[in-house]
């Protein structure tokens, strides 16, 4: 029995009939109307027993309870107040049919969808973007809403699951069952002086939409059942493209949930537990968004370290995971008097290790700029020297001068604890070897030669000093009752090798690596080497109270945070300079706890990881432990400096903490080195959480530790937030060039005058002679309409005129363009845009997993990225053969033109007349490629020649339909001399410099004919030439040179003909 087919209402006109056209463009089709107008509507040619039944199935969610009712903004979003008056989830289809409740119908009509999703997949990049999934379907049913009903409140998980949606939503499909009849009211967001459009809906029409362009709201006078599914792309960038904005309803949802976040943080209090009801999410986007108590801003930053200069250069080095070691050079100290590679040489004065890491120039200074003679600058210890310009252009950096520095409340704390300068010999400083050498100096030097008058002073916590000044700079400024504070703060930390004196003794305990490299988290580690280096931070508070209020200066500079930090000690322990895990957990909690957030914000640390075997494993462990629990999934990334840079000692704290500062900038953490093999006493819990190439964070912000320690028991950790800045990490510039809507059917706005004819629209294309434009057709509402025969070429190209004249021209912008296109004139000049009816097939390159919907017969290969593509030739829905026809339309609503075209119906049993419609002309050297027309042979169907006489011994020609030099007949090689070998391409434009080439006697008269053959699945050309004179010398070689059918035939006659050297002429 034959099923019953819904009959569509009338009035209602469909973009793409399904079984009307070929079921590989399909997809091409819908993607071509939805980039011109935002929307298709598809007949899927339903069985109408399909709708009854998927109906009947609806009606049993009344007794399942599945309707719910949703607040009026995700009505908005979905099909309106009156659209989305009730809805219900569909079940996802990968649940067994044993616990499925949905019927078999709505699943049929729910994979329709899943089918045109994968029919419009591989063209949506004509889009300029991706989709990877698509939501589950939703059922909607009308209703009027009633206005004394309370409205429905929204809560978090709501919020978030129909946010997501409707922020990366990109295609929505709609399947209207009925059983009554409606309209869909749609109107574009963003684009001004546009009109609402309805369109008439039925039950069994599909309407595909852009839903992040326009509202979408459906109204019906009576009860009327729809069914929808969103296609999503696969995330958020955290870098916006230019111009992307929200859609209204994401807006007022993202407002509703900034306010809620704000809220959640002002009522959250230490230690207290997140209510289950919230997503963790939401705790987690709360703390990256919003900020509870003193923040310090880090405004400044300078550093020089090996082979870098700024911290921008040396975070950019750090992603390619530099190995800055080398072996110590002379221009230090000559190290073969210390070396010996014996692991027990210490005992006898000795060190095993010769590498270390150096910056160059440390002799150099400009003493001037800091008020000093060149004898006192000569005495100074090289740490005083890179404490005074580094520290200085950390404040230059932040915007500070030296005369605007004098008498400010700027706290100093210098991290250093070398007093390697004072046992190298030197020349006698006199006076100033007091003051050249002492470690006090370092700091007091600093605030005395820039005129600051607040705390300085020197720390030496070891490996940690230079945390530990950045953590006593960070407290200085924050206010604290009634003390004073600072106006901002300068945190220094120096190291630098100047002798390997002390090096036995550090080869003793096994500290300094016999390797010469720092194998930090590596099975190999077994110690570091040292390195040069000296960083500043520059620091203020990130607000101030001013009026009652906390007031943040968005004016000034801001390079990121410090969100918490807390020090200190291992006091009893197992030994004066062993680690202590339980003491390093209560530093990182104190300081996560002093900055209000959670330990699963923290995205990355980086950990002290000095490469010492079990002291690597024991932090690892720590940091595990304290920034996870058993049950939390997500990973913890940890890095390692030092790994590249060697162990700064002093500075190795605040370089690490610079790092996570300009990590966060950037985006991206770096990789560590030398990692090959885990430490096996690690404690990773089944993950690894050791970064070994570039990674990018998750979120725009991120929170980041840096972990320090000395050998004296102090641990330090610093807790710093960060951003993306937009100047280092520009927003991506849009995919597509296209503008979102070429065409609202609306309409909207007004045409300008001058983009008006006077009189007549016209057309002039490729099937006439170049140029004879034809009015077009009015056929009311802003239509014009003409019909195009295809001829023998199997495609036709056109532009349109402003009454006739070839100054106005209207085109889309593009070469042989397809339908939909936007219009773009009029102009003096079309440069070679203009449309293409295409008859022909084209080819569509596909991934692999897409060649079941392509079809069978495809060929593979792989792209220029690695990935495996097919590429098949697919009819389209403009598929035709010379005399099928064309309508072609162009479509005015307002300010909005398109063009437009639907294939002419025809008997399907006759087969349409191949007539050669085209004319030919012959140009060649000897006219100076004037065009002469061709004269068609009376007796022989398809035949064109041409009589001419030579006046070369070598002449080159080449044929041209219709006076149009896009429309070239040419061999597929250059110089062709008439070998049957050679192929007849064309007629296009690419052949502009391939020609025929005839070698005979000058004055020789010839005829050249040209041959096509075209019938519905062929198209077959031949060119050649013969002497029409018997009384000429060499007429029969010329005969057979244009006849030749073979490579013998062809080669005996050139050599006939042309001269010795004619094997370097030819082709």
């Amino acid at each position: 029995m034959a099923q019953r087919v819904m009959p569509p209402r009338a009035g209602t006109k469909a973009d793409v009939v399904l079984g009307q056209i070929p079921p590989e463009s399909v997809g091409l089709e819908i993607v071509h109307k939805l980039a011109a107008k935002g929307f298709c509507v598809v007949a899927p040619n339903f069985a109408l027993d399909t709708l009854v039944t998927a109906l009947d199935e609806v009606k049993g969610f009344d007794k399942l309870q599945r309707w719910s009712k949703v607040n009026g903004i995700i009505q908005d979003g979905l099909l309106g107040a009156e659209g989305s008056c009730k809805i219900a989830e569909l079940e996802s289809p990968d649940l067994d049919d044993e616990v499925r409740s949905d019927g078999e119908m709505l699943m049929k009509v729910d994979y329709t969808i899943t089918h045109l999703g994968f029919r419009m997949e591989p063209y949506l990049d004509l889009l300029g973007f991706d989709v990877t999934h698509r939501s589950l379907a939703v059922v909607h049913q009308t209703g009027e809403p009633d206005e004394d009903e309370e409205s429905v409140a929204l809560d978090e998980k709501t919020v978030m699951k129909w946010l997501a949606c409707f922020l990366r939503h990109k295609v929505m499909v709609i399947v209207f069952l009925g059983p009554t009849s409606g309209t869909l009211e749609l109107q574009p967001y963003s684009t001004e002086d546009t009109e609402l459009h309805e369109v008439l809906t039925a039950p069994g029409m599909i309407v595909i939409l852009r839903p992040d362009l326009m509202s979408h709201k459906h109204f019906s006078p009576g009860m009327s059942v729809a069914l929808s599914s969103f296609f999503l792309t696969g995330g958020l960038s955290k870098r916006a493209t230019e111009g992307w904005t929200m859609i209204p309803p994401a807006r007022e949802l993202d407002e509703w949930t900034m306010g809620r976040l704000k809220v959640l943080k002002e009522q959250s209090q230490e230690d207290a537990v997140w209510s289950p009801d919230i997503p963790r999410d939401w705790q987690h986007a709360m703390n990256h968004i919003y900020h509870k108590g003193q923040m310090v801003a880090v405004r400044g930053t300078a550093i020089k370290s090996s082979m870098c200069d700024d911290m921008d250069t040396f975070w950019q080095v750090s992603t390619n995971g530099p190995d800055y070691v080398v072996d110590i050079p002379l221009l230090r100290w000559d190290h073969d008097e210390m070396y010996d590679p014996d692991l027990e040489s210490w005992r006898y004065y000795k060190t095993y290790c010769k590498h270390a890491s150096f910056m160059e120039g440390i002799e150099l200074f400009d003493c001037k700029m800091f008020n000093m003679s060149p004898n006192e600058a000569r005495s100074m210890d090289p740490h005083q020297r890179f404490i005074l310009e580094i520290g200085y252009m950390s404040l230059h950096n932040m915007g500070l001068r030296k005369n605007t520095l004098v008498n400010s409340a700027c706290g100093v704390y210098v991290g250093c604890g070398n007093v390697e300068w004072s046992m190298l010999p030197k020349e006698d400083s006199g006076a100033f070897g007091a003051t050249g050498g002492a470690l006090s100096i370092n700091s007091g030097r600093f605030s005395f030669t820039l005129g600051l008058k607040g705390p300085s002073m020197t720390l030496d916590t070891e490996s940690s000093s230079g945390a530990t000044a950045t953590y006593l700079a960070a407290e200085s400024i924050m206010k604290k009752g009634r003390a004073a504070a600072n106006d901002l703060a300068v945190a220094i930390g120096s190291n630098i090798v100047l002798s390997a004196v002390n090096w036995p003794t550090l080869c003793a305990t096994n500290s300094l690596s016999p390797e010469g490299r720092c194998m930090t988290f590596n099975v190999s580690a077994s110690g570091y080497v040292r390195g040069d280096g000296t960083a500043a931070a520059a620091l203020k508070c990130l607000t101030e109270w001013i009026d009652g209020d906390f007031v943040t200066h968005d004016d000034d500079q801001l390079l990121g945070a410090i969100a918490g930090t807390t020090m200190n000690n291992n006091g009893k322990s197992a030994s004066l300079t062993a680690p202590s895990g339980p003491a390093e957990q209560e530093a990182i909690s104190d300081a996560i706890r002093n900055a209000s957030i959670s330990i699963f914000d923290i995205d990355s640390v980086e950990a002290f990881g000095s490469g010492a075997f079990l002291a690597d494993a024991i932090e690892v462990s720590s940091l595990l432990r304290a920034h996870r629990t058993e049950d939390m999934k997500e990973p913890l990334a940890l890095t390692a400096v030092k790994s590249s840079v060697g162990n700064q000692v002093e500075t190795s704290g605040i370089t690490g903490f610079l790092k996570t500062i300009f990590s966060a900038q950037w985006n991206v953490m770096t990789p560590n080195l030398h990692l090959m093999q885990a430490n096996p006493h690690m404690e990773t819990a089944d993950q690894s959480p050791f970064t070994t190439e570039c990674l990018e964070y998750k979120m725009r912000s991120t929170f980041a530790g840096t972990m320090s320690r000395g050998n004296g028991g102090s641990n330090v950790y610093l807790l710093s937030w960060g951003q993306i800045n937009p100047e280092k990490v520009p927003a991506p510039p849009p995919t597509s060039t296209r503008e979102l809507l070429t065409f609202w059917p609306g309409g909207g706005g007004q045409l300008e005058s001058d983009k008006c004819p006077n009189r007549e629209y016209t057309i002039v294309g490729s099937w006439g002679q170049w140029p004879e434009p034809i009015p077009m057709e009015p056929e009311g509402d802003g239509i014009y309409g003409f019909t195009v025969t295809l001829g023998e070429n199997r495609w036709e190209w056109f532009v349109i005129w402003l009454d006739s004249d070839p100054r106005r021209v209207l085109h889309p912008g593009y070469g042989y363009a397809s339908k939909d296109f936007p219009v773009l004139g009029p102009a003096e000049d079309a440069e070679g845009a203009c449309w293409m009816i295409n008859g022909r097939p084209e080819s569509v390159y596909v991934p692999c997993n897409q060649t079941d919907i392509i079809g069978e017969g495809v060929e593979v290969f792989e792209d220029e990225y690695g990935q495996k593509v097919a590429s098949h030739r697919v009819d389209t829905a403009d598929m035709g053969y010379p005399g099928d026809q064309y309508r072609v339309h162009l479509r005015i609503a307002g300010k909005w033109r398109t063009v437009t075209w639907e294939k002419v119906k025809r008997d399907e049993e006759a087969s349409p007349p191949v007539l050669l419609r085209g004319k030919y002309y012959v140009a060649g050297d000897w006219s100076q490629w004037e065009l002469t027309e061709m004269q068609a042979d009376p007796d022989i169907p398809g035949v064109f020649f041409q009589d001419v006489k030579v006046p070369a011994a070598r002449n080159e020609f080449q044929i041209v339909r219709n006076k149009d030099w896009s429309q070239i007949i040419y061999p597929d090689v250059k110089r062709c001399a008439g070998d049957g070998s050679f192929r007849v391409l064309g007629p296009d434009d690419l052949g502009v410099n391939h020609t025929w080439l005839i070698c005979c006697q000058p004055g020789t008269p010839l005829r050249i004919e040209f041959q096509r053959t075209v019938s519905a699945d062929t198209d077959v050309m031949k060119v050649s030439w013969r002497n029409v004179s018997s009384n000429m010398p060499g007429s029969a070689a010329a005969q057979l040179v244009g006849r030749a059918t073979d490579k013998q035939a062809g080669q005996q006659a050139t050599e006939l003909l042309e001269p010795a050297d004619a094997k370097t002429l030819r082709g």
